[in-house]
């Protein structure tokens, strides 16, 4: 397989897709698409076009994703919860020819607009959509096939540009350290917007599993269902749903079909893992690391989870990792610096972003060979002398407090271990705001969690204000929105508690 719609054309599984309402089996799905092929052929769409699709997690969204892949078309996948500032944004940055959404989509820019349920109807009308007049292609595999637009948590959204032989190494790099087969069934609850959530529905393709579409409000109370009563044996999950989980299972002490359990987006601290582990002993958790950027960069095998506990595992086979100071050298193993990554996992770049792409992803870098690219991610990591990677944070996310530098990462760490703590996020001194703020969800009060934090940090790690918090704000990816966290300390919310 060479292509993303190669997934579909040519799997010889039986892929179940499945909603709360609606099921398709892999012959429907391949009509269905050649259908939407069609249907994109009909209103214009060339090879290199982009075409922007502002859906909820569907079915449909799946359809229009891999038949614009037919197309030679590059899909552009945004969450319908993008705020106008960002999708204006958005749509002046990638300028798609088609824009197909779950309503109306206001923009100056002459662009045709399909809603959802147009392109629904248009589906059932043999007139329009006839997959026998579907044209013929040429393809690369150097062929851009996605944009990818990051959440914008600092600054404008940029889009990181994929292609079919980038996209297809991941698929089948992950496939093989998590061993998925063909009488799994992944339960998906990630946006598709989210290039985590998107790699669910190629994983499954590739390995012949099904795939579960699950909603936004089956991630709350409803999670345990949801993944008992759809038989869920495979969970890819972020922190902030894990917990969730946890918090579930140990109230309700119910057993789970549950096989593996992947955690990405956000780091997972190895109390949480044991925990898991704990409550659902049958139960895998894949610890992995990665950026848009390139995908995935490591995983850590549950077998290896025991003596690496705070690894996030080795670099996927066939690509390679670097940890470099300042001047770019490479340091010795052990030593922390900035984590440079060479392999057929790095994207092409961003989109209209030359600067930034020549900045990012370097061609002239020493340690490589014929036409590869060096991505350097910006994340600090070292690496232990049997090829484990260990991650310390961004290099953005370091600060200044009483003459030390310290480490965001290092600090939230320390508190979300202390068994009394749900979550703890820490927010370094801004102009907003000239402070060092620990915000902590927890059923204890502010005196205990400060007498804890004295022993448990240096006296100049402490932060100067701690505040407790009901729940915290999350971005479309369901990740921590801590610029979102800044506002609503700054608004004076009753979430927070001084």
């Amino acid at each position: 397989m060479k292509f993303i719609h190669d997934l579909l054309e040519k799997s010889k599984g039986n892929s179940l897709f499945l909603t709360e309402k609606n099921e398709v089996n892999l012959e429907d799905l391949r009509k269905n698409t050649r259908k939407t092929a069609s249907f994109l052929q009909f209103y214009n769409v060339r090879p290199g076009d982009r075409v922007l699709i502002m859906v909820d997690n569907s079915i449909e969204l799946v359809q229009i994703l891999l038949a614009t892949s037919i197309v030679r078309a590059i899909a552009v996948i945004i969450n319908p919860g993008t705020l106008k500032d960002n999708l204006n944004y958005i749509i002046e940055d990638c300028n798609p020819t088609l824009i197909i959404s779950n309503g109306n989509c206001e923009n100056n820019k002459a662009i045709v607009h399909i809603s959802l349920e147009e392109y629904k109807y248009y589906l059932k009308s043999e007139y329009y959509l006839n997959d026998i007049n579907l044209r013929k292609y040429e393809y690369s595999n150097y062929d851009k096939v996605l944009l990818i637009y990051t959440s914008g948590s600092t600054g404008k959204p940029k889009a990181v540009v994929s292609t079919h032989n980038q996209v297809m190494f991941c698929v089948q790099a992950i496939s093989r350290e998590l061993e998925i087969n063909d009488l799994d069934t992944i339960g998906c609850l990630l946006p598709f917007s989210f290039d985590y959530g998107l790699y669910q529905v190629f994983l499954a393709l590739y390995n012949g599993a099904n795939l579960y579409i699950g909603s936004s409000n089956d991630a709350g109370i409803r999670l345990l269902s949801f993944l008992n009563k759809r038989k869920i044996t495979i969970f890819p999950s972020v922190p902030h749903l894990t917990k969730g989980l946890i918090k579930l299972l140990e109230v309700k002490k119910e057993t789970l079909n549950l096989k593996k359990i992947t955690n990405t987006g956000e780091h997972l601290p190895h109390t949480l893992i044991q925990k898991i582990k704990t409550l659902m002993p049958h139960c895998k958790v894949y610890s992995m690391y990665g950026l848009t950027e390139c995908k995935r960069v490591s995983i850590l095998s549950p077998s290896d989870w025991e003596i690496k506990p705070h690894s996030v595992g080795r670099p996927l086979g066939g690509t390679r990792c670097y940890i470099v100071n300042e001047n770019n050298e490479i340091v010795p193993l052990g030593e922390k610096g900035e984590l440079v990554v060479v392999g057929p996992n790095v994207m092409n770049g961003y989109w209209n972003q030359v600067g930034l792409t020549n900045q990012k992803f370097r061609k002239n870098w020493i340690s490589l060979k014929g036409d590869e690219t060096a991505l350097f991610t910006g994340d600090i990591f070292h690496m232990d002398y049997d090829g484990y990677l260990y991650f310390h944070g961004r290099k953005d996310e370091q600060f200044k407090q009483k003459g030390f530098r310290l480490s965001i990462k290092e600090i939230e760490e320390t508190v979300n271990n202390i068994d009394s703590v749900e979550t703890a996020i820490l927010i370094p001194p801004t102009k907003e705001i000239e402070k060092s703020i620990l915000f902590v969800r927890t059923q204890k009060d502010l005196t205990y969690i400060n007498g804890i934090l004295k022993e448990k940090l240096e006296f100049y790690k402490i932060p100067q204000l701690v505040l407790k918090i009901n729940n915290f704000p999350t971005t479309n990816n369901g990740k921590i929105d801590r610029k979102e966290l800044i506002n609503t300390y700054l608004r004076g919310e009753n979430n927070v508690i001084s």
